[in-house]
């Protein structure tokens, strides 16, 4: 049975098929807005100096690392 005809005779799957697809988009969302928000941030070159990050490039890889999680 394809996917189609499981549509056809579950309507309620289409439901939670739709609702899996919204959540998976909004974490997408969330993610590309935090990925881009630290590009800007390194893009900038405002270094904000703490013990972990001495220098610019430390600081650079924490922001990226920080951003992939």
């Amino acid at each position: 049975m394809t996917f189609k005809e499981k549509f056809a005779l579950d309507p309620d799957l289409v439901e939670l098929f739709i609702k899996i697809l919204k959540a998976d988009l909004s974490n997408a969302e969330t993610r590309i807005t935090k990925l881009e928000t630290a590009l800007k941030k390194i893009k900038s070159r405002v270094w904000e100096y703490t013990e972990a990050t001495p220098t610019t490039d430390a600081w650079m890889r924490h922001v990226a690392r920080e951003a992939l999680k």
